[in-house]
């Protein structure tokens, strides 16, 4: 077992990326590519929501066969430890809330047809709901694993590009597969695409700025996707523009955090430690 501990630790990003799209791909890429008339697959609603939770359990799994008990460990810390200012928290759950706010009144101040919202409780009470399932299904992989590794060998500008580019990526077969816009779905995935790289550098300066702690970059997540369902889920299949003005606000934002933040992203000295969890740390033991 020693060969396959240090094998893992050496290769640890490799194996998380190449055994999450395989879990996922596997599960999903069959139905997807049924539902556009090739092959006629199908996949449960269990299965689904198991490959939507591939990159958790697959970086729990690498981190226990790389660490051991010290890296459940720090994974725990990770998600648990709450000693972080309190200002990252609120802007994690807000900005998100306050681009698709701005997406959806620029939109309607362009002329768009705008549906009736539901009252706003509903988009907190979503984001809460989101929080443990699809925020900590993910972040635990893309954060607190991939992340961090590649925090370690390049800046963290690299590294976020590399992950919002992997974590789009991996969406692929899940946007085919559930096939919103129709004939638009396609146009959506790349939208998608250019929307991810802000979302990316938004999540790395959360988690580097909370020391590696992930409770405020899972609230950015859950709140990403509630605000984005809040805001846009009522208009008609294959209304993309005020998707479109989110995709605009957030590069907007993005930008102005970079000038703000500089090349670090939040990852001082400090943060440095705190962010690279022990469970990844080679230490050739």
């Amino acid at each position: 077992m020693t060969w396959l501990r240090n094998f893992t630790r050496q290769h640890l990003s490799s194996l998380f990326v190449v055994l999450t799209f395989a879990w996922t791909w596997s599960l999903v890429g069959p139905a997807a590519l049924a539902k556009h008339g090739i092959g006629a697959a199908t996949v449960s609603n269990s299965a689904r929501t198991l490959a939507s939770f591939t990159p958790t359990l697959v970086a729990i799994a690498l981190i226990t066969l790389a660490r051991g008990r010290q890296g459940l460990l720090g994974i725990w810390r990770a998600i648990v430890t709450i000693r972080i200012p309190p200002w990252p928290t609120l802007a994690a759950f807000a900005l998100p809330q306050l681009s698709c706010l701005a997406a959806f009144q620029l939109f309607r101040i362009a002329g768009g047809a705008t549906p009736v919202l539901d009252s706003w409780p509903s988009s907190l009470a979503f984001t809460l709901l989101l929080l443990p399932l699809t925020a900590f299904f993910e972040e635990v992989g893309w954060r607190h694993l991939l992340l961090s590794e590649l925090q370690r060998k390049c800046s963290p500008l690299v590294a976020t590009g590399l992950v919002a580019l992997i974590w789009g990526l991996w969406h692929l077969p899940m946007y085919f597969q559930n096939n919103s816009e129709g004939a638009r779905t396609p146009l959506l995935f790349a939208m998608f695409m250019v929307g991810i790289f802000p979302v990316a550098l938004f999540a790395t300066w959360l988690y580097n700025r909370a020391g590696g702690r992930l409770l405020p970059v899972m609230l950015f997540h859950a709140s990403v996707d509630a605000s984005i369902g809040y805001y846009f889920g009522k208009f008609p299949s294959g209304e993309l523009r005020p998707f479109a003005w989110w995709i605009g606000c957030m590069w907007l934002m993005a930008v102005l955090l970079y000038w703000r933040a500089g090349r670090t992203l939040g990852r001082s000295a400090q943060a440095v430690d705190d962010a690279v969890p022990p469970a990844l740390a080679t230490d050739g033991k």
